[in-house]
């Protein structure tokens, strides 16, 4: 069964790893037990070795867990357009405040 995107948001908010495969040995499965939090995303490990070569170059083996990259394109997304907003809801400001 493929992971929906809903799937992994929610299980990134529950606290539970997103991926099931372990970024540094891909073929082993993550333990969610065995975790760390990447840009705000909790990414599980199959191993303490593990965790501790990714807490030492998260960069490099962020490219192996293949659920992560939409989660970090959105929120690069999200910050670009919370950069050109206006007002506080993205509304036009007028004289004494923001009109909605």
């Amino acid at each position: 069964m493929a992971t929906t995107q809903e799937q992994i948001s929610a299980a990134a908010q529950a606290g539970k790893p997103i991926n099931a495969r372990c970024p540094v040995k891909t073929d082993q499965p993550a333990k969610p037990e065995l975790n760390a939090t990447y840009h705000g995303v909790v990414i599980g490990f199959c191993c303490n070795m593990c965790k501790g070569k990714w807490n030492n170059d998260p960069e490099m083996f962020a490219k192996n867990v293949p659920e992560l990259k939409p989660i970090l394109a959105k929120m690069e997304k999200d910050k670009d357009k919370a950069a050109t907003m206006t007002g506080p809801c993205d509304c036009k400001k007028v004289v004494k405040g923001y009109y909605c």
